[in-house]
């Protein structure tokens, strides 16, 4: 069967299953010192963080910046009686060698668990919000239990 489908056609259909790729994985735009453009993919920031033995979840948010606009935040859950600090150091190292300036993580925050929607997934929304500071602190402690 042959369509009959010009170029534009074909590259507006292209665009939008690009777009709608990038929104399900959660991609956004970050600029480094230099003022180059970069897309940020959280699914591949967390893919490193979750090598590590001691992490039994990672979850990577956008943070508002006024520099570069967003800037990666990551939430972990280690696994019990892991000591924080040394597990963050380790994370941070393989931040480095792993990933390019602009996807290492500004901020860890460690967690028990994570908040969810009412259909039982994580809510990134509100981890976005509350790394926007966006929360009191009573607030986040209820919802970072």
């Amino acid at each position: 069967m042959y369509y009959n489908i010009n170029y534009e056609t074909l590259k507006e259909i292209y665009d939008t299953m690009k777009l709608k790729r990038k929104i399900k994985n959660r991609v956004f735009i970050t600029y480094d010192l230099d003022g180059n453009r970069h897309e940020v993919w959280p699914k591949h920031i967390e893919k490193i963080f979750l090598i590590n033995d001691y992490v039994l979840n990672a979850i990577v948010v956008k943070k508002k910046d006024d520099i570069k606009k967003n800037v990666p935040v990551v939430f972990v859950i280690l696994r019990d009686g892991i000591n924080i600090s040394d597990t963050i150091s380790e994370l941070l190292m393989l931040a480095m060698l792993k990933l390019h300036s602009y996807e290492i993580p500004v901020d860890f925050k460690v967690t028990k668990e994570l908040p969810k929607t009412n259909d039982d997934k994580i809510d990134y929304k509100k981890l976005e919000d509350i790394c926007n500071e966006e929360y009191t602190q009573e607030e986040k402690r209820l919802y970072l239990k």
